[in-house]
């Protein structure tokens, strides 16, 4: 996956997610215990999508929802339902920061209910729109028409398509002017907001500022809009129309001349002519999610994440957040020791991260850094990163606290190959800092640094080019460097409004091809790994960012072409997208122009707190070389971002946050506190699981358990080295789409837990679709999960009318098989063959053949039944294992034996054979309350931690089939 997040964590976690379906889960902290919110037992099916049907999809679990710590109301209690949406997919959307706080903050109330949808990738919009379906919510499968508000997240400007899919997707009309009384009210937040004439006709409002400010107000606004009769549709948008920080693009217009050049928007209403930002005046309490949703599939930034400032005065001319977010407004040392302290043990995360426009720059960061290591750091459990960050802010008394934990690596951000180009952008950082820097990294034991640069900022030319390299070639150079890992990243530079260079011209992609060969070439001799932004994803945000309501017929053109998720790298379309400004008659070249400072801009409009007059006088101080210090520093430069009494820096000292500190007392979990490491016990565990999680990849559902774990406290011990992991032992992972009752994990323990403890708080802290059904002590010395396991029970119902003759005769016998040799015998004759694959030969040009491996399945079957079980009739046999030879796996089996393929039947593991040694006892077994060890409805087998006693048909049949196969 390619996406603008790849090479640095943003501030926004610009990054990009997916849609349907729904479990229910716990609430988040600070919900009122009442019979509005339903608990762990709500299951709804995904818009009548077949098992089939999941299974051909790219990551099935992402669509199936289950999460700890998501949200499902009892619907009968809410008066206000909202879309959170996010334009991208959801390992990108559940990576972002926002939208968890915004889903906290909504679903608080207790008669409010924020649910969430995602961009579905390519494969399940085209089965959504085979089957007629509509993209609906994760948590109910609510469609969004349904909706009283969609709210979508612009983060990146290359959304834009993204949300047309999605718009059409729910049935909703894609222009605002289309929608009538029965459509929801679509609404738009984030940094894109600020400038977005191109998306005006798609969207019915515009939020500018601080999200926390407007919700309660959102809230009111939508209730009150439901009061009395008439159009509610009507009534919200004039509700919002009141509220600061609304943009509704109906009420402005904008307004060419003779030759089509935009001379302004203007009001249609004299009394709103311009839109100020809404601002959250200090971090001190704002909302923030103590039970964030945890995903189970993997995503981008897959870790606990928590601002610990928001805004910059550092005054970089490119940086757009740098402004918009202004002024610096840090949280309180304490308080993010306590949020951390509040929020790991519910989410089990491996990693914090410390998220801000450049969080060295906070004020207290030492301090912090001191008492997170001392409070978290032991034993290397946790690490805690950044996102990149500014050269000159990493002082080695920084490094030395970050580097007491695992090293997961620095980026930071020079930007600028020269020390003249550092001074036109007002970076402040020179090459002895970044040489310096490097040494620091280096010599405290990192193992590599990623440097990112911009090409094409304004006065650049291929001097500047070759700093870049000459500054590569140095660090190389350095003792220190020596066997590390050096990467150097470029994007190019987009002028973005709100900021010093949004007038500047931006380069055009041949330009940005020829910049990126000239680095490639030096940077190779330099032996520094080189890394790049795709030229045309660059060329197309910076249409977006600076265009006006004209583009809105490119983007629509492109969605019906087929653009979608133009973020990603292998998505987006180059070729269809000129292929949409030929259509309409637009030059895309003609938006990467300089402008004049005098020039209307489409986005002059809407306030980010910063006049326009600040940002001319930065410009021309840019064109002379001659840079601004930063008010933290320096003096104030009176950008206009603060009015000294509600609105201003709000800094936490250093003295001050030590003092704080100092007689703060944190405890800590279990899982991260000081412990010899040894293995002290051993537990084996039988587990349930189904529902969402048959469709969830193993690694991913081993992460699933691991976290459970650390929530629930447990004293797992650790593996030894830099990326310390829990020592839990799997066996043999089960193929996507099989339900089981029966598998087993081995826990190491480093301080002694009672078994029944052990089940009753694993089951406290694991989603709902997994369970503990046993558990029990073993020998420290046992045999390991593999060699335990002997072979596997497992349960075959077709789904599917195909005719499959030899089952379907055996499955006809519902009072069970007595004269059935024959059937058996003609299945049992059947093989598996498993496709040898091609394997590249290290050093080596050609490909090595894998030969094909042939089973006879009278070789691995024995002991089948047919069983009736919820009024149908399936086929039961055991699967032998031997972890030392290679066999078929079950859908190998089941495929073969019903001749159909995955979807056309279902597959349950009923139970797993385990030696005698390793078997629990009645004496030593903790069971999962009310559910007897291993235990499936309807039926009369015994299973108990792993016996089962089948009862089998005659071994004549197993024999018979053998003789045939040697015949």
């Amino acid at each position: 996956m390619s996406t603008k997040a790849e090479d640095t964590e943003s501030y926004t976690n610009d990054a990009r997610g997916c849609a349907s379906a729904g479990l229910s889960n716990s609430p988040l902290s600070g919900i009122p215990d009442s019979q509005c919110v339903a608990r762990d037992s709500f299951v709804r099916e995904a818009n009548d999508i077949s098992q089939r049907e999941l299974l051909a999809l790219n990551r099935p679990a992402q669509y199936l929802g289950g999460e700890k710590n998501s949200i499902v109301k009892e619907d009968s209690c809410v008066d206000a339902h909202i879309a959170l949406a996010f334009p991208d997919t959801y390992e990108v959307g559940m990576s972002h920061l926002g939208m968890q706080i915004l889903y906290h903050i909504i679903n608080e109330d207790e008669k409010a209910w924020a649910e969430r949808v995602y961009m579905p990738q390519a494969d399940m919009e085209e089965l959504l729109r085979s089957k007629g379906s509509m993209l609906s919510s994760l948590e109910s499968q609510r469609p969004l028409g349904e909706f009283d508000v969609v709210g979508f997240s612009l983060q990146y400007e290359l959304c834009a398509t993204n949300i047309l899919a999605m718009l059409d997707l729910s049935g909703i009309p894609l222009r605002a002017k289309d929608r009538s009384k029965e459509h929801p009210v679509i609404i738009a937040g984030g940094p894109y907001s600020y400038h977005p004439e191109p998306l005006a006709p798609f969207i019915d409002a515009f939020f500018l500022g601080d999200a926390e400010e407007f919700m309660p107000e959102l809230l009111k606004a939508i209730r009150t809009s439901k009061n009395g009769e008439g159009d509610s549709r009507a009534k919200l948008l004039q509700e919002l129309s009141a509220i600061e920080g609304i943009y509704l693009p109906g009420e402005f217009e904008p307004r060419y001349d003779e030759k089509g050049r935009l001379t302004g928007v203007e009001p249609l209403n004299p009394n709103k002519k311009q839109v100020l930002r809404r601002l959250l005046p200090s971090m001190e309490g704002a909302p923030f999610p103590t039970r964030p949703i945890v995903p189970n599939v993997n995503t981008v930034h897959n870790r606990l994440s928590l601002e610990v400032m928001r805004g910059c005065v550092r005054g970089c001319r490119f940086c757009q957040a740098g402004y918009l977010y202004r002024p610096q407004r840090e949280r309180s040392p304490q308080e993010i020791v306590d949020l951390i302290k509040d929020t790991l043990p519910e989410t089990g995360y491996e990693e914090i991260s410390l998220l801000s426009l450049s969080t060295a720059d906070y004020c207290s960061v030492v301090p912090l850094l001191k008492k997170l290591m001392d409070s978290y750091g032991e034993g290397d459990r946790l690490a805690v990163s950044f996102p990149s960050t500014r050269v000159d802010a990493l002082t080695p008394e920084v490094l030395e606290q970050v580097q007491r934990v695992r090293r997961t690596g620095f980026t930071v951000a020079p930007e600028g190959g020269t020390q003249r180009l550092r001074d036109v952008i007002n970076k402040g950082v020179s090459d002895e800092q970044i040489l310096e820097t490097c040494t620091n990294v280096f010599t405290m034991g990192w193992s590599g640094i990623k440097l990112y640069f911009m090409l094409g900022l304004p006065t650049e030319t291929d001097d500047d080019l070759r700093g870049i390299i000459d500054i590569a070639k140095r660090i190389r150079a350095l003792p220190s460097a020596a066997g590390k890992d050096i990467t150097v990243s470029v994007s190019t530079h987009v002028p973005k409004p709100h900021t010093p260079f949004q007038w500047a011209e931006q380069i055009s992609p041949a330009e940005t091809i020829r910049s990126q060969r000239l680095l490639a070439e030096g940077l190779r001799e330099a032996r520094v790994n080189f890394r790049y932004h795709d030229h045309y994803s660059s060329f197309l945000e910076g249409i977006f960012c600076r265009a006006g309501r004209e583009l809105a017929d490119v983007i629509e053109r492109a969605y019906e072409l087929g653009c979608r998720l133009d973020a990603w790298k292998e998505h987006i379309s180059e070729e269809k997208w000129s292929q949409a400004f030929l259509d309409t008659g637009i030059d895309p070249m003609s938006y990467l122009r300089e402008r004049d400072v005098d020039e209307a801009l489409p986005w002059e409009h809407l306030s980010c707190g910063i006049p326009m007059s600040y940002f001319a006088k930065e410009w021309k101080r840019a064109l002379r070389d001659r840079t601004t210090p930063d008010c933290l520093t320096k003096s104030c430069s009176i950008c206009g971002a603060c009015n000294y009494d509600e609105h201003r820096n709000v800094l936490w000292p250093r003295h001050e946050a030590e003092e704080q500190l100092k007689n703060h007392s944190s405890s800590l979990p279990l899982t991260t506190s000081s412990v010899s490491g040894d293995v002290v016990q051993k537990i084996r565990v039988q587990f349930a699981k189904d529902s969402a999680f048959q469709f969830l990849g193993h690694l991913e559902f081993v992460q699933v358990i691991h976290r459970a774990a650390r929530r629930a406290e447990l004293p797992i011990a650790y593996s030894k080295g830099f990326h310390p992991l829990p020592k839990i032992a799997f066996g043999p992972p089960l193929q996507l789409g099989i339900s089981s009752q029966a598998d087993f994990f081995d826990a190491a323990l480093e301080a002694p837990v009672e078994t029944t403890a052990f089940v009753e708080k694993f089951n406290t802290h694991l989603p709902p679709g997994i369970r503990i059904v046993s558990a029990w002590e073993i020998d420290i010395r046992a045999s390991s999960l593999q060699e335990s396991l002997s072979g596997f029970r497992y349960r075959l119902e077709l789904l599917s009318d195909a005719p499959v003759p030899e089952l379907v005769s055996l499955l006809a016998q519902a009072s069970g098989p007595k004269d059935s040799s024959t059937q058996v015998a003609e299945l049992l004759k059947k093989t598996v063959i498993r496709k040898g694959k091609e394997k590249k030969r290290r050093g080596r040009k050609h490909r090595k053949k894998v030969e094909d491996k042939v089973f006879h399945l009278s070789d691995y079957l024995s002991d089948f039944e047919v069983r009736e079980q919820n009024g149908r009739n399936g086929l039961e046999f055991t699967l032998r294992f031997n972890p030392r030879q290679a066999g078929p796996n079950a859908i190998e089996i089941a495929s073969t034996l019903s001749g159909l393929g995955i979807g056309d039947y279902s597959l349950e593991k009923l139970d797993s054979f385990l030696s005698t040694e390793s078997r629990g006892t009645e004496e030593t077994m903790a069971s999962d309350a009310g559910v007897s060890s291993g235990a499936t409805s309807n039926t009369n087998t015994t299973m108990s931690a792993g016996r089962f006693t089948p009862r089998a048909l005659p071994d004549e049949a197993i024999a018979e089939a053998r003789q045939l196969q040697r015949d």
